[in-house]
Parts: structure tokens; C-alpha cells; sequence
């Protein structure tokens, strides 16, 4: 049987933000996990009833619930806060509208474990159930349990309890998909509750590997001059691409930013200026993050020194400031970017940013685009 971690780094996503904790509430008592999905391709499955579902994608987030004495994942897999695919035509009302299902995966397990990064693992027994709120229903890996029994890697014992742990799901879960969506809603509030409370993200291998080299932490006094140099030089690559000067955009980042006007972010009670440094500390990346008192955010100068570029360094950074954002009780982030940059737009909607609005200011040769993420 595989054994497989719950950050699911066999689908390659160790580089996502992952939360691991233990709930003991009336409501849930158990293991609870969830992967923030910052950016990526969407991926879907074809259903009869929902048709076309979508399982991996920006913007969206698993909930994986292991309840004690049960042998079983639930993962819930949720689309961006607040909003599902308008393809779902039959999609039924969401018992809460900020989480909305695209469906269910239910693994039945043989046990749990956790590897060395103390990330909790899996056994997984073959058979599987996936549902949607729609009404689709299915089992899956039926003929992969056979063939284990078959092949003698499980006992009768162990292959009995995985039929009577599937008939459990379908009655506990399945009959009354309703009931099953009002309480993921419920604990997925609990988790969220908890790492506004601070729950730490639970790093996998990958970034503690990444964190060797890197590390990601609020600029000091003493780096301001750095920081102003830093955001300078990476934005001058762009207004070298579109033939921006001192003379034709005074105004834009490259040559607007000085070492003032860093310092007064930084002495600004609602922002951070976070930076990224390698093992000498020399500053190779940062960003700026602003709060709202409306519960939004806005994100400003997320740039790296082109020469440190490609390594991973702006994902890495972008993931911090979601994260840091969400930690504060934000529910959006903006930013804005030179609209006619199409392929720094391509990377921001890859993280979930999606277009708001367009400007154009008498003192900018290009016009400003606004894209906005839900967190």
C-alpha cells in the first residue's frame, strides 16, 4: 500500500502554503490539513451530473479531515473564496457562501504515520469515494482493492474493513450531501480561526531546502538605502522593455522610489516592507504590503534583483504576503501593474489575481491595470 503526506507533494504541491493541527471540538475531533492553492494551472474532471469539475486551479484550497477512529481522508476541495465555476449550472445553494465545494474525495486508509518533517502521512487502501453537491456519486479503485486481495498484499480482514469503511462514507456522508457541506463549512471555519490565531504553516522538505539559501522577514532601518536600490534596479528592467525614462515617466516605480519615500512606508502603522535575503543577507527581493481598516489589502513593489530571478524567489515572496495578509484579517489583496506588460499580467492571474479596472493618468505614457485576489 502507498504511503502518501498529506501536503500532497506527490502531485507536486510541497511549494504551497500547508496547515497541519489537531481539533478537538464538539463538532470535529481529529487531524486537520489544508493546502492553499497561490497559483497553478486548472485541472478538471468530467462528472455526469456537475459535469465538468474542477479540482486544482488558483485561488483554490483542500481541506483534508481525518477523524479519529475512522479509516478515512475527507478531503473538501474548495473553490476561491466566495464564488464557484458559472459552468456548474446546476450547482445548489452552498450552506456557507464564502466556502463553496466543487466536490468531495474520500480516500480509505489503513492507518496514519508522519515522516520526518513531522508531516502526517497516510496508508492508503485503493478504494475511494468522490461526490459533488450536485449528486454525482462514485467508488473508485474498486478493481485495485481486488487486485490486492487478490495478489495477497491485503487480508480478507483488511479488505472487508474497506468495503464496510466505503458503505459508512456513503451513508454518512452521501445521503445527505447538504448536511455533509454545512459541516466541512463549519470546520473549515475552526481552521481558519486557528491560523488567524497563528497557527504556524507546516513547511515541507522543499522549502526547508528552500530556506537554506533563502529567507523572507521585515526590512531594517538600517536596510532602507539597500531596499531603495533593490526596487530600482528590478523595475528598471521593465521600463527599459517599454521605453520608460526619467524625462517620459518620472512617476513610475524605477525612478519614483527613494530611500524617503521607503522610509516613510516603513513608518507607516499600516504597512510592511518585507524583504528576501540570501545566506550573507544581501537583499535580492521584497514587497510592500498595506492593511485596510476594510478588511482588504493592497500589494505594492513585490520585485527581485534580475539576476536572481527563476528561483522561486517572487512565488515565495507573493505566498508570504498572502499569507501575511490573511494572518491580519484581510479578504482581498489589489495591486496594480503596467496594463501593456501582458506577461506580468499572465503571471499575476496564474496566482488567482483576476482584472478590476483600467487608468490612464495624463502624467504616465502606459495605462494602469487593477487586478484583485480574494485570500
Amino acid at each position: 500500500m502507498k504511503h502518501k503526506r498529506l501536503n500532497r507533494d506527490l502531485w507536486g504541491f510541497q511549494y504551497y502554503p500547508y496547515y497541519q493541527m489537531r481539533i478537538d471540538d464538539p463538532l470535529f475531533h481529529g487531524l486537520a490539513c489544508l493546502i492553499r492553492f497561490s497559483d497553478g494551472k486548472s485541472s478538471y474532471w468530467e462528472t455526469p451530473k456537475a459535469g465538468r469539475i474542477q479540482v486544482i486551479g488558483a485561488g483554490m484550497t483542500w481541506l483534508e479531515l481525518i477523524p479519529d477512529d475512522q479509516d478515512r481522508v475527507i478531503t473538501a476541495v474548495y473553490f476561491p473564496k466566495g464564488t464557484h465555476d458559472p459552468e456548474r449550472k446546476n450547482y445548489p445553494r452552498p450552506a456557507n457562501q464564502t466556502y463553496q465545494p466543487s466536490f468531495w474525495y474520500v480516500d480509505i486508509i489503513e492507518g496514519t504515520e508522519t515522516d520526518d518533517c513531522d508531516i502526517a502521512v497516510f496508508i492508503d487502501k485503493y478504494l475511494d469515494v468522490i461526490f459533488t453537491p450536485e449528486g454525482d456519486i462514485r467508488i473508485d479503485d474498486r478493481d485495485e482493492l481486488d487486485t490486492a486481495l487478490a495478489s495477497g498484499e491485503l487480508t480478507h480482514k483488511q479488505y472487508d474493513r474497506a468495503l464496510a469503511e466505503c458503505d459508512s462514507i456513503l451513508h454518512n456522508l452521501c445521503e445527505d450531501i447538504p448536511k455533509t457541506d454545512h459541516w466541512c463549512a463549519e470546520v473549515m471555519k475552526i481552521v481558519e480561526q486557528r491560523i488567524l490565531d497563528g497557527e504556524p504553516n507546516h513547511l515541507s522538505r522543499e522549502i526547508l531546502e528552500w530556506q537554506k539559501q533563502w529567507s523572507i522577514r521585515p526590512i531594517l532601518e538600517a536596510e532602507i538605502p539597500a531596499c531603495a536600490v533593490l526596487i530600482q534596479k528590478a523595475f528598471r528592467t521593465v521600463a527599459d522593455d517599454f521605453g520608460f525614462t526619467r524625462v517620459n515617466a518620472p512617476r513610475f516605480t524605477a525612478f519614483a522610489v527613494t530611500d524617503e519615500r521607503v522610509r516613510q512606508e516603513m513608518e507607516d502603522p499600516h504597512r510592511s516592507i518585507i524583504g528576501c535575503f540570501d545566506q550573507d543577507q544581501q537583499l535580492v527581493g521584497c514587497y510592500s504590503l498595506r492593511l485596510s481598516d476594510d478588511n482588504s489589502s493592497e500589494l505594492n513593489h513585490l520585485c527581485v534583483l534580475p539576476e536572481y530571478r527563476h528561483l522561486h524567489i517572487g512565488k515565495m515572496l507573493l505566498q508570504d504576503a498572502f499569507e501575511r495578509a490573511f494572518q491580519r484579517g484581510a479578504h482581498s489583496m489589489m495591486i496594480s501593474i503596467v496594463e501593456e506588460n501582458t506577461m506580468l499580467k499572465r503571471w499575476y492571474e496564474s496566482f488567482g489575481f483576476s482584472p478590476v479596472e483600467t487608468k490612464k493618468f495624463d502624467f504616465l505614457p502606459f495605462t494602469c491595470g487593477y487586478m484583485q485576489r480574494m485570500l
